[in-house]
């Protein structure tokens, strides 16, 4: 997810922002359905909500990575992108539901609903020009994916299990290139869809089937915390992981490369991401009329498309790029110039008082001398 501005437009590849805007009107769809008051899984909501958590995550940090082949900018960026967001967010979004029901908690090392993608998208950045050249970089990923879930402090805290979980398709998208974009998006159409056919039949019957609980998707926790032997949880999402690189690869070749509407969404994704978490505050604590009924549906999908315009306009994009950066001036780099001269003035100062008393020892270092202390002298 990323802000630019206007005068970028010009550069952008239409693809990959009308993959993204795809991608986060699924995140707000899935977001508000499943707090709306009538969600069940074995319905047309849980459906689309199983389908939604199939790909959106993995798609995000999946292109997340394919745009992070600048190591350097990565990690220059890493904390004024997202660890600043992640510290100013954390407490508005505690104020949030607090006022809306009273009853919230703010501990930064337990990430406040969505907001764990920007830690994950963080640690990610920050340490990528670091590991990139590991061997078998991606194999590791695999495994950590796999393993993750059998440890049970990976876990929600500071986002352990999903900073492991979900780094191989971080990683899969960096190594990814245009050439092998391109591959995919070579393989024919109607072979595509009748992947397309076949992924839709299989979130249809894992959520009328309840097979598995919705959290499972997330592959936030150890299997242990769902019911799960580590052999079914490593098995589930080795399943999880085939299903979204289909997903992924449908993606690539179905959509479209043509600037749409669909591309300005894409362009403005973080504003999108964050601002619609306290919308779904307000639909969790007030809830929906209609449970489950047409007027239900009509609301929320109402909801979803005035988020997805509201939030993705690029006026919004302009002034959450001024906050954030003064915001960074202030606390990052004014905090850090501050240390600084502390620092040189302490230092200052010591020297300057080691030169007033004629305080320490002077040694002559030429062989065979004799150390001579120089005595302080006295006032008196």
């Amino acid at each position: 997810m990323q802000v630019i501005s206007s005068e970028e437009t010009k550069t952008r590849n239409h693809l990959m922002d009308n993959i993204k805007g795809i991608l986060m009107i699924s995140v707000i769809t899935a977001h508000y359905l499943r707090v709306g008051g009538s969600f069940q899984l074995s319905s047309f909501d849980g459906t689309v909500y199983i389908t939604a958590f199939s790909f959106i995550m993995q798609g995000f940090l999946f292109f997340s990575g394919y745009f992070s082949k600048n190591l350097q900018k990565c990690r220059d960026g890493a904390v004024k992108n997202f660890l600043l967001p992640y510290i100013i967010m954390m407490p508005l979004m505690f104020i949030s539901r607090y006022i809306l029901s009273g009853n919230a908690e703010l501990n930064f090392f337990k990430p406040s609903f969505a907001l764990w993608f920007m830690l994950v998208m963080f640690v990610y950045r920050f340490f990528l020009k670091s590991i990139y050249k590991i061997p078998y970089i991606v194999h590791i990923s695999v495994f950590l994916m796999l393993i993750s879930g059998c440890i049970p402090f990976l876990g929600e805290e500071l986002a352990l299990g999903r900073i492991c979980s979900f780094f191989f398709f971080f990683i899969l998208g960096y190594k990814c290139e245009e050439k092998h974009i391109e591959k995919i998006r070579d393989i024919p159409k109607g072979i595509m869809i009748i992947v397309l056919i076949f992924l839709g039949a299989f979130s249809l019957f894992m959520a009328y089937g309840e097979v598995w609980d919705t959290e499972v998707w997330q592959m936030k926790e150890c299997y242990l915390a769902f019911g799960m032997s580590n052999f079914e949880g490593i098995f589930a999402r080795l399943v999880l992981a085939v299903t979204a690189l289909g997903w992924i690869m449908v993606l690539i070749n179905l959509a479209g490369k043509k600037e749409s509407w669909l591309s300005c969404i894409g362009r403005n994704t973080m504003t999108v991401y964050l601002l619609h978490i306290p919308i779904r505050y307000i639909i969790e604590s007030t809830g929906v009329a209609g449970e489950g009924n047409v007027l239900y549906h009509g609301i929320l999908a109402a909801a979803v498309v005035l988020s997805v315009y509201v939030l993705s306009r690029p006026v919004l994009s302009l002034y959450y790029n001024k906050i954030l950066y003064f915001c960074y001036d202030i606390l990052i780099i004014g905090a850090v110039g501050k240390c600084m001269n502390l620092i040189h003035r302490t230092y200052r100062i010591a020297v300057e008082t080691r030169k007033k008393y004629n305080l320490g020892e002077n040694t002559d270092r030429r062989e065979g001398s004799t150390p001579v202390r120089y005595e302080r002298k006295s006032d008196y």
